[in-house]
């Protein structure tokens, strides 16, 4: 069976830069709240880190196992946001490093 990593079809540019992303503490305690949309149990990321495919793909496997027939599993993250990276020992400049994951 071929591996279920997820990626996008096709993207406008191929590296995206890093943006800004908004501190994880100054969300107000009971106002941003995820309410689940489908069953009974979710899962809830405590840190405010990108996800990779590989990870996405490990949990839902886990999953998989434990319900096997008598439940439904939903997916509703995607990792839609390229990581690049420089390779070790490599000078300034020269441009941005390729896709890592």
């Amino acid at each position: 069976m071929p591996s279920m990593l997820l990626q996008p079809k096709n993207r406008k540019y191929r590296k995206d830069q890093k943006g800004v992303r908004k501190a994880f503490g100054i969300l107000p305690a009971f106002g941003v709240q995820n309410p689940l949309v489908f069953g009974n149990h979710g899962l809830k990321s405590l840190e405010r880190h990108h996800l990779k495919a590989s990870q996405i793909e490990a949990v839902r496997r886990v999953i998989i196992r434990k319900i096997r027939k008598i439940g439904k599993s939903w997916i509703r993250v995607f990792p839609y946001k390229p990581v690049t990276n420089k390779p070790t020992k490599t000078r300034m400049g020269k441009g941005k490093g390729s896709i890592q994951f």
